[in-house]
């Protein structure tokens, strides 16, 4: 894939997470300014916000609505504790490759965890893909990692509407039930050895961070075909067993679409409508 500017290394500083944005023209600069406290992607209007301080996607624009509230990447040595964000490793080193792409490492003592982000966007920008990669290595003794990414999509920027599918075992799909063409899409390479759609809002990301051992509830091969409607989360999750020196690689890959504005007309769904629905607040 073409990556568009150059390579920028950015020093990162804590800062607090913009929800709201102004809707304007998009500067193409080559490299965030270095009082920024996240990065953002933009490619033919689609627009991701990632906070590296947290490991977070906190917002994906597509066709002129933000999808996502939280996607996140969690991690656990063993089974005797609950997991902890990967930005806990230790302060980001951010990689900017032009304004589509990004590159932030993670590292402590023991461990490096590398994350690559990738977006891609129709011309029209109505549809979205936005392709990551996580590279874990062990940079200590035997270990036994567990990677998990948590996904909590808000489809057509409003919460507790959305039905969650699980198409396969490393493919789940999350439409709106009122906006019912708007979709997400992501699958998951290798195969996850778990993975979990919940309904309930926060109830799985506490699961994930809160209770000792968890292990998301749908082993590879089950499940498959399960559909929850509500505030739909999810998650997928690899265990590795790994020794010194050892390392793995995962990759996802997200797509959401959205309806042309005259498929939006031949829904019978007006303007008011869609603005009457807003995303419920969550913290």
């Amino acid at each position: 894939m073409e990556l568009a500017g150059e390579i920028c290394v950015l020093p990162t500083t804590l800062g607090s997470n913009m929800k709201v944005r102004s809707l304007v023209s998009i500067a193409f600069a080559l490299c965030v300014a270095s009082s920024q406290a996240s990065i953002q992607l933009s490619h033919n209007g689609s627009i991701v916000d990632i906070d590296e301080n947290s490991s977070t996607v906190n917002n994906w624009m597509v066709g002129g609505s933000d999808h996502v509230f939280q996607h996140s990447y969690y991690y656990r040595v063993g089974d005797g504790g609950s997991a902890a964000l990967v930005s806990t490793l230790g302060a980001p080193t951010v990689t900017l490759f032009g304004v589509r792409g990004a590159e932030v490492v993670y590292q402590s003592a023991n461990f490096r965890v590398t994350l690559n982000y990738m977006l891609t966007a129709s011309a029209n920008g109505m549809t979205a893909d936005l392709a990551e990669s996580a590279l874990v290595e062990n940079l200590g003794g035997s270990a036994s990692f567990r990677l998990f990414q948590y996904n909590d999509y808000d489809m057509n920027g409003t919460a507790g509407n959305d039905r969650g599918e699980r198409l396969n075992s490393s493919t789940i799909q999350v439409t709106d039930s009122v906006v019912t063409m708007v979709e997400a899409v992501e699958g998951g390479t290798p195969i996850p050895n778990f993975s979990e759609i919940g309904s309930v809002w926060p109830n799985l990301r506490n699961d994930i961070t809160g209770t000792n051992g968890y292990n998301l509830n749908s082993p590879a091969g089950t499940n498959v075909g399960q559909v929850l409607n509500g505030d739909i989360s999810y998650a997928f999750q690899w265990n590795r067993e790994m020794g010194q020196g050892g390392a793995f690689v995962v990759s996802t890959d997200k797509l959401t679409a959205v309806p042309e504005p005259g498929s939006m007309i031949a829904l019978g769904l007006g303007v008011t409508a869609l603005l009457s629905r807003r995303r419920r607040a969550k913290a």
